[in-house]
């Protein structure tokens, strides 16, 4: 994570964030999860007009999409290790997920 190349081009605040949308408790297998911004704001300290800042620069830079309280990390499954029980699980993140971040994802993959 921290030699990346995206993240070493982030401020201390994106790098925090980005690092709170892999590993936040509200995460699953797939990086598709709700989460409103409210716990995000107190999970993290940072201030919810900053957190809207970062996810629009994540968002112009196609790593993560946050929708009316959704989160989609981008490459989150690529990370995963491939297996038929994992790729289940992935399977019904993906189908759990409201019709507008399907939509989101299939626009943006």
């Amino acid at each position: 994570f921290w030699i990346d190349t995206y993240v070493t081009e982030l401020t201390p605040t994106d790098k925090l964030l980005f690092l709170y949308f892999l590993t936040n408790s509200c995460t699953n297998i797939a990086g598709v999860y709700e989460i409103p911004l409210r716990t995000i704001e107190l999970d993290t300290g940072i201030e919810k007009s900053i957190i809207l800042k970062s996810i629009k620069k994540f968002e112009k830079d196609k790593k993560l999409y946050y929708k009316q309280g959704w989160v989609w990390v981008k490459n989150f499954t690529k990370w995963q290790i491939s297996s038929p029980s994992v790729d289940i699980g992935i399977k019904r993140c993906m189908e759990d997920a409201p019709e507008h971040i399907k939509s989101l994802i299939k626009a943006n993959s």
